[in-house]
């Protein structure tokens, strides 16, 4: 049975004492032995720069038994707009936050937990925006605070030869619009977001309830599918907080066969509503780096052997459905390796690799016929059978390098500094500068001088790799590029192209240097972009 504080069946709530008009939001806590967590929480939403008269919290207590129901009726004696409700255990968050989206008034709700918290402007922000833009949903920048997220989050990552998770994400963030990136964050993260109470009525939006893990990404679904939705991003909204004590639905459903239904509900949800964002390439994707990097991560390492055998027959059938040569494209190497496990359901070995990527434990990377492959467990194990193509991390790797030296000698443009390709030994090296214009047209390489750079290995070889000979000295003539012509007026950029034992790569030069632009000739301006690579433009 659910019980409430009586409600004034109108667009009105009494806040200290007196009657008001209808607040702006409404904060949604659905509330599980939250203690000490909830005060935290309910604090920050009482304090909200929006104003105490403009906010209602109705917290839903779900059948707590750590004495945070009634902490909640003792603070609502002091919090004249903190409703209360108690209600028997529901086994999920779907329905206190559907009861309480029924209890509250607000023209906008939003879903906060109750071991997470709100920055101080948070609310007036992303009102303030989606009153000026008639949006939907708002979602908010998300920060993670205290708890064992913040550790897992400050830690040393253990990483691959190639795409760390993070840079893959950055990435994304980097070159998507903010309109596309919020409807990223509220149909795929949770629905730790605003709404404006209008549209969610229209359109009769509310938690599926026969669901306890990924409910939040079917409420997102059709949000996006069917509003207007914006981002605010250059505030830090919402603090996301990893419970010390593990009672996070992340990490009790995380690595689960509920987690793994979670993410195949959430490819076929995007295919029923349509979402504006759907790419099966890329979609899918996504989701097979989170089955890799998330469900397959350090909490499968936990969970019983017949939990460990049911999530690898769930994850088979749901590869055979969804994995294509195309969607497995760029994907890292450690993530085609456990995919390659899981497809042939070795528990054992898919174990072991999880240990040597959380522990960094595994073999120097071999070069072979101009590829690299990453010195994961099992490779070229007949008896295991994962292909070497998995382990290709040639495309994925990095590469170091500093500008140290720029001068000018005439028209001669003298640089040096080191480069390297990481996990590569400098052998047989074969670096050269590159000069090209703005559409990368090739203007002019030459090959640079080797030089020693001993203290190299040791701060950067990771005790595996040697790169005593990453140094270069080099030059690009002006007056003497491609067909031996002086290079016409234009706008050109700098490249170094490093290479050793058979692997090339080239990127931008300048992006990390130690020195300025400095002079040069009067007919060249020398200088750095934005994003630091050398250009020389040429004005007559």
């Amino acid at each position: 049975m659910t019980a409430a504080r009586q409600r004034v069946p109108s667009q009105y709530f009494y806040g200290r004492g007196e009657l008001v008009n209808q607040p702006d939001v409404s904060i949604i806590v659905p509330v599980y032995n939250a203690m000490p967590y909830i005060i935290t929480c309910l604090s920050s939403s009482m304090e909200q720069s929006i104003g105490r008269r403009q906010v209602e919290v109705v917290a839903v207590d779900d059948g707590s038994t750590d004495g945070s129901g009634e902490q909640l009726e003792t603070l609502a004696k002091f919090w004249d707009n903190l409703i209360v409700v108690h209600q028997e255990n529901s086994d999920g968050p779907s329905r206190p936050r559907n009861v309480g989206l029924e209890k509250s008034t607000g023209r906008f709700v939003f879903f906060l937990d109750a071991d997470d918290y709100l920055g101080p402007e948070a609310l007036q922000r992303m009102v303030a925006l989606a009153d000026a833009e008639s949006l939907d949903v708002v979602s908010g920048r998300r920060v993670s605070a205290g708890g064992l997220k913040a550790h897992r989050a400050n830690a040393v990552r253990p990483r691959h030869t190639g795409i760390f998770a993070e840079d893959y994400d950055n990435a994304i963030q980097r070159s998507q619009s903010l309109q596309y990136r919020a409807m990223m964050q509220i149909a795929c993260v949770d629905c730790k977001n605003l709404y404006r109470r209008e549209f969610l009525d229209r359109f009769g939006i509310r938690f599926p309830e026969d669901i306890n893990f990924g409910e939040d990404f079917h409420f997102g679904i059709r949000c996006v599918s069917r509003g207007r939705v914006g981002l605010v991003d250059d505030y830090d909204c919402y603090y996301d907080r990893l419970r010390d004590d593990g009672r996070n639905g992340t990490t009790l459903y995380g690595a689960s066969e509920a987690h793994l239904e979670a993410v195949e509900r959430e490819l076929r949800l995007r295919q029923e509503y349509g979402d504006p964002s759907w790419d099966p390439k890329q979609n899918v994707r996504d989701a097979l780096l989170r089955l890799t990097q998330v469900v397959f991560g350090w909490i499968y390492l936990h969970r019983e052997a017949d939990v460990r055998t049911r999530m690898l027959a769930q994850a088979q059938d749901m590869l055979s459905t969804w994995m294509t040569p195309r969607s497995v494209t760029n994907l890292p190497a450690l993530s085609r390796v456990k995919l390659s496990l899981i497809q042939r359901g070795r528990d054992e070995e898919l174990r072991r690799l999880i240990e040597a990527e959380m522990t960094e434990d595994w073999d120097k990377d071999t070069v072979l016929n101009g590829r690299v492959y990453a010195g994961y467990p099992y490779f070229q194990d007949a008896l295991v059978g994962v292909p070497d193509d998995c382990y290709d991390v040639t495309e994925e790797l990095r590469v170091a390098h500093h500008l140290a030296a720029l001068s000018w000698e005439g028209s001669r443009l003298c640089l040096a500094g080191y480069a390297f390709i990481e996990h590569v030994d400098t052998v047989d090296v074969t670096t050269s500068l590159v000069l090209r214009d703005q559409f990368g047209r090739l203007a002019a390489t030459r090959p640079v001088r080797p030089t020693a750079t001993p203290g190299l290995t040791g701060a950067c070889g990771r005790g595996r790799y040697r790169y005593e000979l990453a140094g270069f000295e080099g030059d690009l003539d002006l007056a003497d590029t491609a067909g031996g012509r002086a290079l016409p007026p234009g706008q050109w950029s700098v490249f170094i192209s490093v290479g050793a034992r058979g692997i090339t790569r080239e990127v931008p030069l300048g992006g990390h240097r130690a020195v300025t632009a400095g002079s040069s000739p009067a007919t060249v301006k020398t200088s750095f972009t934005k994003y630091g690579t050398l250009t020389l433009e040429v004005v007559s």
